[in-house]
């Protein structure tokens, strides 16, 4: 998609002046959010920008770099420019967001998971990782990584449940954990308020 999606952002440029910019991807599309979140940055330096990644927090796993290989994700790298220093044989989805948010100082970003997301469960076990109920100890080991990277930059809403993404159903209005909705968190974040990151503890089902 990244040859149609730079054609897009090709015309944009062209097009718009904006001030302020949303990038929302869930499930597979929340992996290269933060991606095109910074080419966006780069293409209006002055605008804010706000990404959120919906439902991909959880994939701890070394089967990943091979995965961004198949995909062909280091070729697309380079040609964006940018990503020089991230290491090819290596990298992983966060990494993805670290090096976005290090090139990119007006960039923030949200991440939505599930602790029992029952979707990244099936993923992580088609990538022979273990992917039992412990997923929520991989989702915060991953958020702690890009938090180490991009403080103040960097929040995210861990809910109880087994569902697989949250942004285009009703429940985007309907969940909260210890008194914070996450409609009312994503609002925030949108004006600018990264607010601590809110985790559901126990994470009863």
């Amino acid at each position: 998609g990244y040859i149609n999606a730079r054609s897009a952002l090709d015309w944009a440029e062209a097009h718009f002046r904006p001030t302020q910019l949303v990038v929302a991807g869930a499930s597979a599309g929340s992996i290269a959010a933060p991606f095109y979140g910074q080419l966006l940055a780069r293409a209006w330096p002055q605008a804010d920008v706000a990404v959120i990644s919906d439902a991909s927090g959880g994939y701890r796993s070394g089967a990943v770099n091979g995965l961004l290989h198949t995909w062909g994700t280091p070729q697309i790298l380079r040609q964006a420019g940018d990503y020089d220093q991230l290491a090819a044989e290596t990298a992983d989805f966060e990494d993805l967001t670290i090096q976005a948010g290090l090139r990119a100082k007006q960039l923030r970003f949200l991440h939505y998971n599930t602790a029992r997301d029952e979707s990244q469960r099936f993923f992580l076990s088609l990538l022979g990782a273990a992917a039992d109920a412990d997923l929520v100890t991989k989702i915060r080991a991953n958020e702690a990584d890009i938090r180490s990277e991009l403080p103040g930059r960097f929040t995210s809403f861990t809910d109880t449940g087994v569902e697989h993404m949250i942004l285009a159903y009703p429940r985007f209005y309907e969940r909260a954990v210890a008194g914070t909705s996450f409609r009312d968190m994503v609002a925030a974040f949108l004006d600018g308020d990264v607010r601590p990151a809110v985790d559901c503890g126990i994470c009863q089902q």
